[in-house]
């Protein structure tokens, strides 16, 4: 909150916009999973109705499972999220209304990005919870010479429409040392990067890449070489 309020004294100074990476909301960690597999980039809930648990009202807030729709299950979760932290919530509220601000979707909350989670009405609860800190999730800005993302499309486990990712957070909510075991695979997104910068060179390419899967800090100039064949 403290970083917010600081951007915020600056917004008059200089153009100042915020981009948040993404898994703002955790809908995956010590939660059912409402999805299933499914080709890459596509995003398949479980039927119409899922056995999901949520929160009763009770003092020691015991585990209740009753069946519901994957988007009654995100709003659920979402207005949880609110609730137990109303100064985040809200100051991310405010500051969205004076700063550019861009939330985008991560692997743990792949479902806000995702049409098939919200009812038909466009004015429906989208509105009023999801967009609630001010826009509506989406996967990328690309823009001015930059290209930010979440970064979790390379990830074979947790991109959308693949749960072994989401299996995986299951043991780690269980057994906390399995954190210390996930490899560092950054070379990996960094030629990520370099795919995403081949991909859009023509028509809109970008200079500066930013993503937050990984979760650790790392800078590094990227150079790229073009080969050409010999003739024959």
């Amino acid at each position: 909150m403290k970083f917010l309020a600081t951007l915020r004294r600056y917004r008059h100074k200089s153009k100042v916009s915020l981009v948040q990476l993404g898994d703002m909301y955790d809908l995956w960690i010590g939660l059912q999973k409402c999805f299933v597999e499914s080709d890459p980039g596509e995003f398949k809930l479980v039927g119409e109705k899922v056995p999901c648990s949520v929160v009763t009202e009770t003092n020691d807030l015991q585990m209740r499972d009753e069946s519901f729709t994957g988007f009654e299950f995100v709003k659920h979760w979402i207005e949880k999220t609110h609730e137990t932290n109303p100064e985040v919530a809200a100051a991310f509220r405010d500051f969205a209304g004076d700063v550019d601000t861009f939330f985008l979707a991560g692997n743990h909350d792949d479902y806000l990005v995702h049409d098939a989670v919200y009812p038909p009405d466009p004015r429906g609860y989208r509105n009023m919870v999801f967009d609630s800190l001010g826009q509506t999730r989406q996967r990328e800005v690309h823009d001015d010479g930059l290209f930010l993302e979440h970064g979790h499309y390379l990830d074979q486990s947790n991109r959308d429409g693949a749960t072994a990712g989401h299996d995986m957070t299951q043991l780690v909510f269980d057994w906390d040392f399995m954190r210390s075991l996930d490899p560092d695979r950054r070379r990996i997104w960094i030629v990520g990067a370099a795919a995403r910068f081949m991909e859009h060179r023509q028509r809109r390419p970008f200079f500066l890449y930013a993503m937050a899967h990984t979760h650790s800090p790392f800078l590094c100039e990227v150079s790229l070489r073009q080969k050409v064949a010999p003739k024959s």
